[in-house]
């Protein structure tokens, strides 16, 4: 029979290392130069059309991870997300082709998938075990400001290296998915995880759905796929709009530095802003507060479509609010209102619709923008005008729709 106190260390282990995977694995040194990497290896759609492959892989693995998670452990699943995130910028390293692009790609969705709800799920379940339950908020924001700044430290050295070799920041994520393999090495599988599904797999999503029939779970689950789609646009769509307003003429192309640095800023900007968001969700309760912070993607992405000027790029650092924001409201509201064995499933599942939808947004903006070497700031405009026009029809009626979240 284990220890009790051994257990108990462990767990205060696992709640203590979770910050550090979490910074780790947030270490994207690729994340200012994905688009320029691959638009100097392939034409404009099939650049949109990897993004695309990319999340639709997201949305094909997410289910089966989350209940490989469910059913195998927390552990073993994040050891998986680290693996594929190694091989995955190994590949990106030495593609110069499309079909290379394409199963890097994959391999970096079969990470993030592996990943998703599974990470918050081993905090949340080490923390019941500890008798912490009431700490997942302030946890998840504490994991969160680490990931940022870690994000924020990774964007300006990728910046840096990428000016000279739009190829070496995926080398330095390689060396960062390493540390993180380690940690996830050293987990403790929580004993809230350490089970087989006793309900067929065709049972165990049926009782999602059954939650999702919870009017409270619906709109909150809804919403957060609006809320993915809008903050993911100015993700999408930040590089090419700083290549607009620098393009190289020098062997050292400067537009990865600058988007570094921009990047650097915008996540530290939402690592302050996740320490705001447990108390914002207590002050206005859960609906109005993420009107709120849809309201703020929205006026972001519209001053992004009205100009292209250089004083904008003070408004795209922020772009990163919204989403620091309502990730730890969502999250907070999902682990309190569902059972442990099908935690991560469901997270899956959201996670899916939310990529699903963003995924079919590129895949109709690569058809309709066709072959073209580059963007030019009027595609651009048509592009966000898109995705404002749909946010315009749908939030009414989710606001009308409201309804009280415990």
């Amino acid at each position: 029979m284990i220890d009790s106190r051994a257990m108990q260390k462990a767990y205060d282990t696992n709640i203590a290392s979770y910050p550090w995977f979490i910074a780790f694995s947030s270490l994207l040194f690729w994340f200012p130069v994905f688009f320029l990497y691959f638009s100097s290896k392939v034409s404009i759609d099939q650049v949109l059309i990897l993004e695309a492959v990319y999340y639709a892989f997201v949305v094909l693995l997410e289910v089966p991870s989350g209940y490989l998670s469910d059913l195998l452990g927390r552990r073993v699943t994040l050891i998986a997300s680290s693996i594929s995130a190694l091989c995955s910028y190994l590949v990106f390293f030495i593609a110069g082709e499309f079909t290379l692009l394409i199963i890097a790609q994959v391999l970096l969705a079969a990470h993030i998938s592996f990943k998703s709800g599974t990470d918050s799920a081993m905090l949340f379940e080490s923390l019941v075990m500890r008798a912490r339950k009431a700490d997942i908020g302030d946890e998840l924001a504490r994991a969160q400001r680490f990931g940022l700044i870690a994000t924020a430290i990774a964007a300006f050295f990728g910046g840096l290296f990428g000016g000279y070799n739009l190829a070496y920041p995926y080398a330095l994520s390689a060396l960062a998915a390493v540390a993180a393999l380690a940690v996830s090495i050293k987990f403790t599988e929580p004993e809230k995880s350490q089970h087989a599904l006793a309900k067929p797999v065709l049972d165990h999503f049926a009782e999602i759905f059954q939650y999702l029939k919870k009017p409270q779970l619906f709109w909150i689950f809804l919403f957060s796929v609006i809320i993915f789609v809008l903050v993911h646009v100015p993700y999408e769509y930040f590089q090419p709009y700083i290549k607009m307003l620098f393009p190289a003429n020098t062997a050292y192309d400067q537009s990865p530095v600058i988007a570094g640095i921009l990047i650097g800023i915008t996540m530290l900007l939402g690592s302050c802003a996740s320490h705001y968001s447990m108390p914002l969700k207590r002050r206005l309760g859960t609906p109005t507060s993420l009107f709120f912070i849809i309201i703020i993607a929205l006026i972001i992405i519209s001053i992004m479509a009205a100009v292209l000027h250089m004083l904008v790029l003070a408004i795209l650092v922020m772009r990163s609010v919204p989403m620091a924001l309502s990730n730890l409201i969502i999250q907070s509201v999902l682990h309190e209102n569902i059972t442990d064995q099908i935690r991560a499933s469901f997270l899956s599942v959201l996670s899916l619709a939310s990529r699903l939808a963003f995924s079919l947004t590129l895949l109709v903006t690569a058809l309709l923008i066709g072959k073209h070497d580059s963007l030019d700031f009027h595609q651009l405009q048509l592009i966000i005008i898109g995705y404002i026009g749909m946010a315009t029809l749908i939030m009414p009626a989710l606001w009308l729709n409201r309804v009280k979240i415990r």
